[in-house]
């Protein structure tokens, strides 16, 4: 009888054990979870805010690239539409997020600064256009000029040789 006891003794121990070392580990988990969960939170909040600028940044670009594209359509008022442009810029400048070390606020502010060099060479494009008419426009007068001024039989001659 002695014997048997020793080896429930021997048995209650090793439960004991298996118990104790259970309990040790889920209060380690729970307590890893405790501290760990408040940080996962705040990433996840991070992530969301991150996430809902970029749509928001990306309904300003295709905003942006709309109004660019109306500045200079035939019959519309070009300075308006201009300084729509401008503001829609400044905007989306104001709402970027504060300078880190990432590289995620120096690509927004070189997408805004591209649109402002684009903007740019749309309107020096509209500029040299419209000299070029114009100076179509003074060649076509002035070979009109010279045309009438020359006698009619010149007018009448040809400067190339017949095919034989």
């Amino acid at each position: 009888m002695i014997i048997v006891c020793m080896e429930d003794k021997k048995g209650n121990f090793k439960q004991y054990t298996l118990v104790f070392i259970a309990i040790v580990i889920t209060l380690s988990v729970i307590f890893y979870f405790m501290f760990k969960i408040p940080e996962l939170k705040r990433q996840v909040a991070e992530v969301n805010k991150e996430r809902e600028f970029q749509e928001y940044f990306r309904d300003r670009m295709i905003s942006a690239q709309r109004q660019l594209d109306s500045i200079y359509t035939e019959g519309a008022n070009a300075e308006y539409m201009r300084s729509v442009f401008n503001t829609n810029l400044v905007k989306m400048q104001t709402r970027l997020p504060r300078k880190d070390s990432s590289y995620v606020h120096e690509m927004y502010e070189i997408m805004i600064i591209n649109f402002q060099e684009i903007s740019n060479l749309k309107e020096e494009r509209i500029k040299l256009l419209s000299q070029i008419q114009q100076q179509k426009e003074e060649l076509i007068d002035s070979y009109r000029t010279v045309r009438s001024l020359l006698p009619q039989d010149v007018k009448r001659k040809t400067h190339y040789h017949e095919p034989k």
